[in-house]
């Protein structure tokens, strides 16, 4: 009989220590699982980040396009106005040379009245010719500014010398 429970405790040890090693495979198991499953989930996150990571990139290429167009809308903008420029710059000196022979025209007057006018004419085309100088100064935000001021300095002037003759 001793050996019968010997067998027994020993079958029964054996049996608990199976039991027990089961349970801590099964242990095992759930935390390999589980492992698994965060495994499986970061690379879930990770393709979702790749995702991200591609949609971001066309963004910044669009961005990209975009502020190049806007550079090459700028450049534009910057050779029309300086053209615009040099355009005003041209028509004003001209005005200014039909201004000048007007202003030599009533100096050759004979009378007080017309040298006085022609010397204050003189000296209003003077100070117009040298905002005019200053013209490549000017930006777009004021340019229109400028353009409606000098156009008027020129009518002022003109509408006296017509007075004159």
């Amino acid at each position: 009989m001793r050996n019968s429970t010997i067998r027994s405790i020993l079958k029964t040890g054996l049996l608990s220590a199976l039991l027990l090693s089961l349970g801590a495979c099964k242990g095992k198991e759930d935390k390999v699982e589980a492992a698994q499953e965060k495994v499986q989930e970061a690379r879930e996150d990770l393709r979702d980040e790749r995702k991200d990571v591609v949609e971001e990139k066309k963004d910044v290429v669009e961005e990209q396009r975009d502020v190049a167009q806007v550079g090459g809308e700028l450049e534009r903008a910057k050779a029309e106005l300086a053209a615009a420029r040099d355009e005003f710059m041209r028509v004003s000196r001209e005005k200014l040379a039909r201004m000048d022979a007007q202003i030599q025209q009533l100096e050759t007057k004979a009378d007080a009245k017309s040298k006085k006018v022609a010397a204050d004419l003189r000296v209003r085309r003077n100070q117009l010719a040298a905002k005019i100088d200053r013209a490549s100064d000017r930006t777009a935000e004021n340019w229109n500014e400028f353009k409606a001021d000098v156009d008027k300095n020129f009518e002022e002037i003109q509408n006296e010398l017509d007075k004159a003759f």
